[in-house]
């Protein structure tokens, strides 16, 4: 499995292709009154505060709706530099049909991969997520991981900054209990992610079991063990910093039980009271990762592994490996993934109500 970095890396993506650029021009120059005015009137759930003001560490610089329920919010945090996100830092809301104030909802949070131009903006340009909710009453929250986030606090060596999981989930969260009528409870969240967005979703629901009642990795790479993945992680972490042990290490080494705290190989007595789910397409045989069937075909393998992880430590867990879908090869791609979360949702949802 000898590959240059960055060509594995375009293959752990959450799609191809640049999403639609939908920065408004209070990002870049300052927000006006009437724009603020006329973003609070396309997003209901928003006060003026949200533009002057970080609350819960997030200030908001532009709001549209881009879908018949889907927001989109362009914002600012200390914890993650704009410049290291392809679209700006930012996340999109989908609400149910006939969203209303005066009763709550469950949360499915939607985490993207990584690549260059992946962005929050995948799961509804690319994954089609209102077709997908339908009229399920659940609200869609999706955030970004920027180019190569891995959903980890980088070394405070690192520079620019990139705090990705306290950003997810110290000020995000609380963020979308604050905005939105919510079930703020674990019992009301479930958190699904796509390629490396699934190890992202698997990773957070081990390492804070209070968060989610369930999680779902879709093509994740869950073992961190494996020397392709660690040479994968640490040349985007050279790529883009200079340094490759800024992601899980402390910014001169990562140590084996760095890798071990971000592994979820390592993490399946955590899991114990989470439902998780796995998908992965069965891909092909081989070891060339610059082929997305072949690089599915290793993440199959890779799921089955941690899968029988789970298995030795008597957590009961949804298989979808392998599983045939409608408009899916098998292969490492958003028709597979859409596809797999239209399966697996009903699943997810009854772990997300209180009884469920």
């Amino acid at each position: 499995m000898s590959l240059k970095p960055r060509s594995r890396r375009a293959m752990l993506i959450a799609g191809t292709g640049l999403s639609c650029i939908l920065l408004c021009l209070s990002a870049c120059t300052g927000t006006s009154d009437n724009t603020i005015d006329q973003d609070l009137a396309n997003v209901p759930f928003l006060t003026s505060s949200d533009f002057h003001a970080q609350t819960n560490g997030i200030k908001v610089l532009g709001a549209q709706k881009v879908g018949q329920r889907t927001f989109d919010l362009q914002i600012s945090t200390d914890s993650v530099d704009n410049q290291v996100t392809s679209q700006g830092n930012g996340f999109r809301v989908t609400l149910p049909v006939n969203y209303n104030t005066n009763q709550s909802y469950p949360v499915l949070y939607l985490f993207p991969g990584t690549s260059p131009d992946s962005s929050y903006q995948d799961w509804s340009e690319k994954g089609h997520i209102e077709s997908i909710m339908g009229d399920r009453q659940e609200i869609a929250v999706m955030p970004d991981d920027g180019k190569a986030g891995w959903y980890s606090d980088w070394s405070d060596a690192a520079k620019p900054t990139q705090k990705w999981q306290s950003y997810h989930l110290d000020q995000l969260i609380p963020w979308v209990d604050g905005h939105l009528k919510t079930v703020a409870h674990r019992s009301g969240r479930t958190v699904v992610g796509a390629s490396a967005g699934g190890y992202g979703a698997i990773h957070y629901a081990a390492d804070r079991p209070e968060l989610f009642s369930a999680a779902a990795s879709l093509s994740g790479p869950l073992d961190l063990g494996l020397p392709e993945i660690r040479s994968l992680i640490q040349a985007e972490s050279k790529d883009l910093t200079g340094n490759e042990n800024a992601i899980f290490g402390d910014g001169k080494t990562t140590s084996e039980a760095q890798w071990d705290a971000h592994d979820p190989m390592k993490q399946c007595q955590a899991l114990s009271g989470t439902k998780i789910t796995l998908y992965a397409g069965e891909g092909t045989p081989g070891t060339d990762l610059d082929d997305p069937k072949q690089l599915e075909g290793q993440l199959f393998q890779s799921a089955t592994d941690f899968g029988a992880v789970l298995s030795q430590c008597h957590n009961k867990f949804v298989n979808q490996i392998g599983k045939k879908l409608p408009d899916c090869d098998g292969g490492h791609n958003w028709d597979c993934w859409s596809a797999a979360l239209r399966a697996l949702l009903p699943r997810l949802s009854a772990a997300t109500f209180p009884g469920g």
